[in-house]
């Protein structure tokens, strides 16, 4: 399952002209998007973004750092778990993915962490 989101990140980032890489200081808090995974997988899937690391993807979707906040992370989470779901349905692992639910929670429980940045801003992947 690792390959699948790691690979889903890096095609995000890249497709927004980001810069990719694994992140050294991972984000404590941050807002949230659930996505829930079913089939040859099942797990809940969680986005965690930092306003900041939203600012940088909002800039270099958008131009600009005006945007709606939830729409903004449940997109990206749509982007990420759907182009996971592309990935590994290559391998023939099949699964279908819910729609993007943004939580205004702090503390979530998983058993994973998976830690990137784009252009140096950090973002995770809990599942």
């Amino acid at each position: 399952m690792k390959r699948f989101f790691s690979k889903a990140a890096e095609n995000f980032v890249i497709s927004l002209g980001g810069n990719f890489g694994k992140c050294d200081n991972p984000p404590k808090e941050g807002f949230i998007s659930k996505m829930e995974i079913d089939g040859d997988i099942k797990k809940t899937i969680y986005i965690l973004v930092p306003k900041k690391t939203l600012d940088t993807i909002s800039m270099l979707l958008f131009g600009e750092n005006e945007y709606d906040l939830q729409s903004l992370i449940n997109e990206i989470a749509n982007l990420i778990v759907g182009n996971a779901k592309v990935i590994a349905s290559e391998e023939n692992v099949h699964f279908n993915i819910s729609t993007p639910e943004f939580l205004n929670i702090k503390n979530i429980k998983y058993e994973n962490r998976e830690d990137y940045n784009i252009n140096g801003e950090c973002f995770s992947i809990l599942y």
